[in-house]
């Protein structure tokens, strides 16, 4: 099935991360493409967001396969996937089945603010 408005967005997901002598070190990050319908995020998914981030840029972004995007609490050892829509690259920070008729899962995704390290 394919989702109205749909367009290819880069995604960047990391590898498994670990620790190298005491030091936490990030999984190799590894750029691929999903294809998901972007739309503003407002109102009750601004809600749905963490308090500190709900007043950041975000996006909604509905999705045919429900293992294209991961949060950080989906895996403890990688990193939250991140997109690239419209030139800024946005942090993966909800992923959430949107309705049972229709087979799509629902992301929400936050910008990572300029000159914050990848």
């Amino acid at each position: 099935m394919s989702l109205l408005g749909a367009r290819p967005i880069t995604r960047r997901r990391y590898g498994v991360g670990g620790y190298v002598d005491g030091y936490w070190v990030d999984g190799t990050p590894a750029l691929d493409t999903v294809d998901a319908s972007v739309q503003v995020l407002k109102g009750r998914d601004r809600e749905a967001l963490p308090e500190g981030v709900r007043a950041s840029d975000g996006r909604k972004l509905y999705l045919d396969d429900p293992t294209a995007l991961q949060t950080v609490q989906q895996s403890a050892a990688q990193r939250a996937d991140e997109v690239l829509i419209d030139g800024a690259w946005f942090t993966v920070m909800k992923v959430q089945p949107s309705h049972p008729l229709i087979p799509h899962v629902r992301a929400l995704v936050v910008a990572i603010p300029e000159g914050a390290s990848a």
